[in-house]
């Protein structure tokens, strides 16, 4: 296993069992992840491996039943939920296969949406979704709503919203899942541009091989159990 630089998030021993069956299925195992500040960590591995439950936990949206999580230094396990949801909702940003953009509102409302929230005035909010969109390429379409843009464009519409509040990583499932490959690739250059010039960590998880060429570091995981943590930076200088 090769380890990058210090890490602004790290788990420790996470396990999670569902038990919403007759019989418990134990989805992680002991599992040992750290994200660096800055850089790109790809999750793979088959389906049912735990990938999506692995990028829930470390986006504070599902609790682990045993394990710790560690942000910027700080055990935050130890928290109560108002203080995670304040970490969640201020330091993190969501990208999902299925954008899960607002259809009654259009493209700017949706980006604007978490800074409202937030209690952002709607001409800084405004201004701040124009900025992203213009970065992503689809600004003239700021005014449609979701139905009325192609598949590429409302994930590009949920990749500005998710950056808006401008948070220390970004967690992707699947993001260009439903992108035929000219599309993904031109999204994923898109995003990876922007989170490398606003420094902002990366995790993405993905069957998709071809986008862990975009990738630091990336992560085996096999069973619930990671087998193996592959940093490309550090292959790279030996």
């Amino acid at each position: 296993m090769l380890l990058g630089m210090s890490s602004i998030l790290s788990l420790r021993n996470i396990k999670k069992t569902y038990r919403d069956s007759e019989v418990p299925v134990e989805v992680l195992h002991n599992v040992d992840i750290d994200l660096e500040k800055g850089r790109i960590t790809a999750i793979v591995g088959p389906s049912g491996a735990g990938k999506s439950t692995l990028l829930h936990i470390m986006g504070l949206l599902d609790k682990p039943d045993n394990g710790e999580i560690i942000y910027k230094d700080y055990p935050i396990m130890k928290m109560d939920d108002d203080g995670l949801s304040e970490i969640r909702n201020r330091e993190f940003g969501f990208v999902f296969q299925f954008h899960h953009l607002l259809p009654e509102f259009n493209a700017i409302e949706n980006v604007m949406l978490p800074l409202l929230i937030q209690g952002i005035s709607r001409n800084i909010a405004a201004e701040r979704g124009r900025e992203l969109l213009n970065e992503l390429g689809v600004v003239s379409r700021e005014r449609h709503k979701p139905a009325q843009l192609s598949g590429g464009e409302r994930q590009r519409v949920a990749i500005a919203r998710a950056l808006i509040t401008e948070p220390s990583i970004v967690f992707a499932d699947e993001p260009t899942g439903n992108l035929d490959r000219k599309t993904s690739q031109n999204v994923m250059e898109i995003l990876i541009n922007i989170l490398n010039e606003k420094n902002i960590s990366f995790a993405i998880v993905t069957h998709n091989r071809l986008i862990e060429k975009y990738a630091d570091k990336t992560v085996y995981l096999i069973d619930g159990k990671v087998e193996n943590q592959y940093d490309i930076s550090i292959d790279n200088e030996t």
